[in-house]
């Protein structure tokens, strides 16, 4: 295998893995606006384990996300599961 070779398949491997990461939602968002992640856990009445699993995954449970959304103005749309955003969208009928 060339040099050049590697370089792609390292390329190749790379992107696939990024495809399949969990998209970055609004939850980094809403620590830096809380002031940390121990600020947030505080003001939600959660743990800073909760906080940083929901930062890891990239999504807040359904019933924080209400909560966050009312305490600091981010979409719960931005801090939901992706699935369960396009589930619970509107549907356009034709």
């Amino acid at each position: 295998m060339t040099l050049s070779n590697r370089d792609e398949l390292k390329n190749a491997i790379r992107a696939a893995l990024l495809a399949r990461a969990p998209k970055p939602t609004g939850i980094k968002k809403v620590i830096e606006l809380a002031g940390g992640a121990n600020s947030l856990a505080h003001k939600l009445g959660v743990t800073h384990q909760a906080i940083y699993t929901w930062s890891h995954r990239g999504w807040v449970p359904i019933q924080r996300a209400i909560q966050i959304e009312s305490l600091f103005g981010v979409p719960r749309e931005a801090l939901l599961k992706p699935e369960l955003v396009a589930i619970l969208a509107p549907r356009q009928w034709s």
